[in-house]
């Protein structure tokens, strides 16, 4: 894969805004009845919109990607809601973007105080939960936590490390 210039992701990312801020107003106007604002409209903002996003995570890396990734996901649910589509399972999105994790690993999201990304192992159970942290403007810290009682159990915790390492690499981008 060719390597993009900042300058070029710095321009994507400025469009990639003013497009989701558009396209947010639009989908608010016309979930609000109001007629100035047609589906095939939005489709048509959304498909462009879509594949610039796309275009910008397969070049982005660390807090960009996964800003830009968590982004795309929460546009993709309400354009599916919309269009009376079922939502994704979260723990499908999730997984196909980490494509390095252990085997028997699955993954789902909850919502809290921080977007959670939680691990169970299908033999060992409830592995740990994952969140990511902001340390400065450019910087993301992946903060690791298990339950109380399986601190000590040394497979949790090689298996949450090789977890860590495969967010780090499939999410963020770290090498």
């Amino acid at each position: 894969m060719e390597k993009v210039s900042q300058h070029v992701l710095d321009i994507l990312s400025a469009g990639i805004a003013e497009y989701t801020q558009n396209i947010t107003l639009m989908m608010m106007a016309y979930e609000d009845g109001l007629d100035m604002v047609e589906i095939e409209e939005i489709q048509s903002v959304y498909e462009k919109l879509e594949t610039t996003m796309l275009f910008y995570q397969s070049h982005a890396t660390g807090p960009d990607r996964l800003l830009s990734q968590e982004l795309y996901i929460r546009l993709q649910e309400t354009m599916r809601r919309m269009m009376g589509e079922e939502a994704q399972k979260t723990d499908e999105r999730v997984s196909r973007k980490l494509s390095s994790l252990p085997k028997g690993v699955t993954v789902h999201t909850e919502d809290g105080e921080h977007t959670y990304y939680v691990f169970h192992h299908e033999m060992l159970g409830y592995i740990g939960r994952l969140f990511v942290r902001a340390e400065g403007l450019n910087s993301l810290h992946v903060e690791a936590e298990m339950a109380e009682g399986d601190k000590g159990n040394l497979f949790k915790e090689r298996m949450l490390q090789r977890i860590v390492e495969a967010f780090e690499k499939d999410i963020l981008g770290v090498s």
